[in-house]
């Protein structure tokens, strides 16, 4: 039988849907930062700047709601990264 959900388990599912949002947001500025030339020397790399508002127009999202989640997730996402072996760095 359907059980009503309690608001707390709505604020949680609301919360987890927005954490997630957030980190496909942030991995998609990286993605396209890298992909593009940024992972080595290369001379047609372009800015992190552009890739947000890359990120942020295919999102239909504001490019300062991007940037605002690139900066509260990117340190974490970077050292997952070097901790793997994918990005150079300390």
């Amino acid at each position: 039988m359907y059980r009503r959900q309690r608001s707390g388990q709505k604020q949680n599912e609301g919360r987890l849907e927005q954490r997630l949002k957030e980190h496909r947001i942030t991995n998609a500025v990286e993605v396209a930062y890298l992909a593009l030339g940024n992972a080595g020397e290369e001379t047609n790399a372009i800015s992190l700047e552009t890739a947000i508002e890359q990120v942020a127009e295919a999102e239909k999202l504001n490019a300062d709601t991007v940037r605002k989640y690139h900066k509260k997730h990117s340190k974490y996402l970077r050292g997952e990264l070097k901790n793997k072996g994918l990005l150079k760095g300390g």
